[in-house]
């Protein structure tokens, strides 16, 4: 079979911006380069933020009809802990799509995400910590996903999930999660159960390819440019899995994104440079170290019709690559120190780490009513006792 792998699409970015449709265009051309696949999978950060606007989920409906309409004899057979009354028979009509839900969409357990949102309309599969078989012409694969999980809790919830490779198929583990050493990350690819054919995994925004156990790990990359570093000059694009052999990634046409990383140090540099790089039909988005000294505003009217232009101002230079290390998100740093404190007063991590989240929605009501469950409380709080 053929299979497309896209993560990313991030649909719904820069909103109300210039490159409000960016992430619209990425996800339509991996689409339409995807009409000849047996199977699309989407690993997860569909949409950009937890709770799209109408118009976002509008959009991605339409785009997400082509799948749905295409003729293909691939079909579901079987699953694995996988709920199938969620799954509306019209889901199995064209090519199937299976999807995890990233990050961006992780809500609280009661609450439902906007990829939850799109197998109930029919438009894909949704998985977490289960599975589906497919089959076109006798050939089966086996589709096991793990949807997106604080980093803390993945090597726990992975070992209670326990996947394994089913006999007689093409099998594939599919997440989303930071591994090392493909990036900085505490999680490590040797934590990965062995025996799957292929390993796929979202959230690292640029595409790599690694052998892993005598399989091949795949991150498709994102299909849109949502941080420009220095590897966000890297074209956006998907990778295309033949089961017979074969990998192959295929390039979007997409903005282009340019990183100036030397020093400017003169406003004529600074407008050469931007003049090289501004040609085409599409604004390039061109990042740029400036010192003081540089007039922004007239950078910006000069080239406002050719580009857009990010600028950063240089400061004192640190050690990067412990940034790097070290960097999380507020979030997630908000979801480490509570861990860190729990455990060291012998509570129980789940409930508080359930209310986090319900904070993070803005539930505070919600939140307050779960704390003050007095009957429930200590027996939640430490099971032990």
């Amino acid at each position: 079979m053929i299979i497309s792998v896209i993560s990313d699409t991030h649909l719904g970015f820069a909103s109300g911006t210039e490159r409000a449709e960016d992430s619209f265009q990425g996800f339509e051309q991996a689409l339409e380069k995807s009409m000849d696949s047996d199977i699309i999978l989407l690993a997860g950060d569909v949409f950009d933020t937890k709770v799209p606007t109408t118009e976002v989920m509008a959009k991605t409906m339409a785009l997400l009809i082509k799948p749905l309409v295409k003729q293909n004899p691939t079909k579901i057979v079987d699953s694995l802990e996988k709920d199938m009354t969620h799954v509306l028979p019209i889901t199995d009509r064209g090519i199937p799509v299976v999807a995890l839900h990233g990050n961006h969409e992780r809500r609280t357990r009661d609450s439902l995400n906007p990829v939850q949102a799109l197998e109930k309309t029919g438009f894909l599969v949704h998985l977490n910590a289960n599975g589906i078989i497919l089959e076109k012409d006798g050939e089966m694969v086996c589709v096991q996903g793990l949807s997106a999980i604080p980093e803390n809790y993945f090597e726990s919830s992975l070992g209670e999930w326990d996947p394994k490779p089913k006999e007689g198929c093409f099998n594939i583990l599919m997440l989303h999660q930071l591994f090392s050493p493909l990036t900085y990350s505490k999680l490590h690819v040797n934590m990965l159960p062995k025996g799957f054919d292929l390993y796929i995994s979202g959230d690292l925004h640029e595409k790599k390819s690694i052998k892993h156990e005598g399989s091949t790990l795949l991150v498709p990359g994102s299909t849109v440019a949502t941080q420009i570093t220095k590897e966000s000059v890297n074209r956006r694009g998907f990778w295309r899995i033949d089961t017979k052999g074969g990998t192959e990634f295929v390039e979007l046409d997409s903005r282009p994104v340019h990183y100036l990383e030397d020093e400017i140090k003169s406003s004529d540099e600074l407008d050469k440079k931007l003049s090289e790089l501004v040609h085409g039909e599409t604004k390039p988005v061109i990042r740029v170290n400036i010192t003081d000294g540089f007039s922004e505003s007239e950078i910006r009217k000069k080239y406002e019709d050719k580009a857009i232009i990010i600028f950063r101002k240089e400061r004192q230079q640190t050690d990067t690559k412990n940034i790097e290390v070290h960097k999380l998100s507020v979030k997630e740093t908000g979801r480490k120190i509570l861990s860190d404190n729990i455990k060291e007063a012998g509570l129980n991590e789940k409930i508080f780490q359930e209310i986090f989240e319900i904070l993070l929605e803005n539930r505070v009501d919600d939140a307050i009513n779960m704390l003050v469950k007095s009957d429930e409380l200590n027996t939640r709080l430490n099971p032990s006792r």
